[in-house]
């Protein structure tokens, strides 16, 4: 579908969307965009969990985060005791110095100690660059729990990036509309799905056996343009 303006005799515009698939049912037709946005804002608002599944997703998330926290730890950990390994080594070369007396023998040491130096430059830069939060988990998981809990909030307060997002992060796939019914049985993404699974979009849910297809209408994917 693509969105369009038409102008009534009064002057006024309005905003529409027409369907551009040629052979399909409804090709040429147009729906208010009021219509088809309207619907979807109703879409966004119903999908809010109840409290118990609230507390479910911030438990994965903090899980998550927890899980991604150890393992940059046991990562910098490594990274130091292979620093400390380092040092130890050149400890020894530096040992050999003073006990060398051969000019030959100095100088391949030398090379040895410049090659274990540089080594630590680059063990420091990996340590020095490896994950460091800017923000603390608590601050993380209200951002993101902030969305889950009210995507529409979100949707209506922000400008188009902010909606971009939206669909992004709430949606696996664009949003099948049929002209008569609405919008049909969407995907969305994994914590949607979880929440989804008791309370949300009931009325949008598939039966195991499957639908007929419709003899008028067809799907289309959401547009906001």
């Amino acid at each position: 579908m693509r969105g369009s303006w038409s102008k009534s005799c009064t002057g006024r515009r309005y905003a529409y969307y027409t369907c551009h698939t040629k052979g399909c049912a409804s090709y040429g037709k147009s729906i208010r965009r009021d219509t088809i946005e309207g619907d979807f804002a109703t879409l966004l608002k119903d999908m809010r969990p109840n409290t118990v599944l609230f507390r479910l997703i911030t438990k994965m998330l903090e899980d998550i985060w927890n899980q991604r926290t150890k393992q940059v730890n046991e990562i910098r950990k490594a990274l130091r005791r292979d620093l400390l390994k380092l040092d130890r080594q050149i400890d020894l070369y530096l040992d050999k110095i003073v006990d060398a007396s051969n000019s030959r023998v100095v100088q391949a040491i030398d090379r040895k100690i410049d090659q274990l130096e540089n080594e630590k430059v680059i063990l420091s830069e990996k340590l020095e660059k490896s994950f460091q939060p800017k923000s603390t988990a608590a601050e993380m998981l209200e951002l993101s729990m902030r969305f889950f809990s009210n995507p529409y909030k979100i949707w209506e307060n922000g400008g188009i990036h902010l909606q971009k997002l939206v669909l992004r992060l709430a949606f696996s796939a664009p949003l099948p509309y049929h002209r008569e019914t609405g919008y049909r049985t969407i995907k969305t993404t994994l914590p949607f799905n979880v929440l989804g699974e008791n309370n949300m979009l009931e009325c949008q849910m598939v039966p195991r056996g499957g639908i007929e297809p419709p003899t008028q209408g067809f799907s289309i994917p959401c547009s906001t343009n």
